[in-house]
């Protein structure tokens, strides 16, 4: 059964579908006349693809006559805004290679780092990262940190839990896959020294020894990108954490990358940690998004393997209700486990000022998963 999508959804779906065939639906005036540009914006920026929005409407100026102006500067002025932060990415990922290289510390740049170093796609700046994720061995990481704090940079390691050291004062689970943040006053972005690929499943299925023994070298062979295959396991293994909605980057990712790998030999690496299924539905939704919109009510948007696959994206509440459920469960079991997070509640729970911001803090976060 189709599931009702919203004029503003609707309309996501089809830049996405713009951008990977480069062909306007028919009717696309009756799509994105009926957006709400709020709905619009936030969906865009919630599946990461504003800046790609931007690029789409450069290269298709028929839609600037069917959006409202004011969306339209918004949403170009984002896509201009990230070319200039991916040169910031270039720069910067140059200076920390060239401080590796210095002190011999091999390094694999990951996903959207990895990316600014070799693109997936013919102009780089649609794809909008907020971080930088760098993976060095683990006898390694400490050093890594050290050396990007000569720099200037500052790490936002927090003071150990003197009741679990997994738990920090504030609730928050320390990482166990990679170092705390790292910010520079001259980065955009902040970096994540990491000694594992991911959590669980991830680090199972790309153990690190395997990713170095297979790591494809960038320039200066310091800096390098994963293979094509582990590339693609990471990219699809790490949606998998991402329940309760569809994130269009991850499936316009793939359409590029799956051009580049091995997919039998993903598919086989996939099933054997039980992502079998995900892994059909990259490759089921890459197939949606790459056929072009002929008739916008015909098969394309009457797909029946489709909409199991959207059914968290269409559904707004859906986001929303699973934050909810992740919030009081994590803070849940901080209590249990952490007597520093236990006497910071204490202290707080009966200032009004203290119960506020905790309103305004995760009712913004929650909204802006619309």
């Amino acid at each position: 059964m189709q599931t009702n999508l919203s004029p503003s959804h609707r309309a996501v779906l089809s830049i996405a579908n713009i951008q990977l065939t480069n062909a306007l639906p028919e009717d696309f005036a009756e799509i994105f006349t009926a957006v709400n540009p709020e709905d619009f914006v936030r969906i865009a920026q919630g599946n990461h693809i504003h800046a790609l929005t931007g690029r789409v409407l450069l290269r298709h100026p028929e839609l600037q006559n069917v959006l409202p102006r004011d969306l339209i500067l918004y949403l170009v002025e984002m896509y201009r805004a990230n070319q200039d932060r991916l040169q910031h990415s270039q720069r910067q990922l140059k200076q920390i290679g060239e401080a590796f290289a210095d002190e011999g510390i091999p390094a694999i740049v990951m996903k959207g780092g990895g990316d600014v170093l070799d693109p997936l796609h013919d102009d780089p700046a649609i794809r909008f990262s907020g971080d930088l994720d760098i993976l060095v061995q683990e006898q390694r990481a400490d050093r890594a940190e050290e050396v990007l704090v000569k720099l200037g940079a500052q790490s936002l390691r927090q003071p150990a839990s003197s009741s679990n050291e997994t738990v920090s004062w504030r609730g928050e689970k320390y990482a166990e896959h990679h170092l705390p943040k790292i910010v520079h006053a001259d980065w955009l972005l902040p970096v994540e020294i990491h000694i594992l690929s991911g959590r669980g499943p991830i680090d199972r299925l790309l153990p690190v020894p395997d990713l170095f023994a297979r790591k494809v070298a960038m320039g200066d062979r310091v800096l390098s990108v994963m293979n094509p295959e582990d590339r693609s396991c990471h990219l699809i293994a790490h949606a998998n954490h991402h329940r309760g909605g569809v994130d269009l980057r991850a499936w316009i990712d793939w359409s590029a990358l799956r051009e580049r790998c091995n997919r039998d030999v993903v598919g086989k690496r996939l099933a054997q940690e039980g992502l079998e299924k995900i892994f059909m539905a990259f490759e089921t939704m890459a197939d949606f998004l790459e056929t072009p919109v002929s008739v916008p009510n015909g098969a394309f948007w009457n797909n029946a393997e489709i909409w199991p696959l959207v059914r968290n994206f269409a559904d707004t509440k859906s986001r929303r209700q699973f934050y909810i459920y992740n919030l009081v469960k994590s803070k849940f079991g901080a209590v249990l486990k952490s007597r520093d997070y236990r006497n910071y509640v204490l202290e707080n729970m009966m200032k009004l000022d203290w119960w506020k911001q905790v309103w305004i803090t995760h009712k913004t976060k929650r909204r802006n998963l619309r």
